[in-house]
């Protein structure tokens, strides 16, 4: 007799995500243009990035790239969301334009990294707009030409 045996069991299976994406910038290359009398702290622009990778693995943050780390740049990155906030001052008459490497990294291991730039057109605002202001103790005078003899 042939006695045939059963049975059933289910199995659950978690399939881990593996760091093999690296992020990528949505807009490659971000261009904003700003008057040299813009306030500090203002908002200049918000780079976006996706990594599809799951979890930490697609966990984005933002900085500048090594080539800009020791430069004093009138700007800073929001590492946790790309925004770029103004915080110093600008003058068109110094610098008109700045070519800035931004690095978005993800959190995975490996850790993986892209480069999104960010050109920033700085534009001249006209400081001699309004004729020359006086102090009170201006007065109208009279010249007289050689040795103080009128004319």
């Amino acid at each position: 007799m042939n006695t045939m045996y059963s049975s059933t069991s289910t199995l659950h299976i978690d399939v881990l995500d593996v760091n093999d994406n690296a992020p990528r910038c949505v807009v490659r290359s971000h261009v904003v243009h700003v008057a040299e009398k813009w306030a500090n702290n203002a908002l200049l622009t918000c780079m976006v990035a996706v990594d599809d990778d799951d979890g930490d693995n697609g966990r984005v943050t933002f900085g500048w790239d090594v080539s800009h780390r020791n430069e004093q740049l009138p700007f800073r990155i929001t590492p946790s969301t790309g925004c770029v906030w103004l915080t110093g001052l600008l003058d068109y008459e110094t610098r008109t334009t700045y070519n800035l490497s931004v690095e978005v990294s993800d959190s995975g291991r490996p850790q993986f990294s892209s480069i999104c730039n960010l050109v920033v057109h700085v534009h001249d605002v006209n400081e001699n707009m309004y004729a020359p202001q006086f102090d009170t103790f201006a007065k109208e005078m009279k010249v007289y030409g050689r040795h103080g003899a009128p004319p």
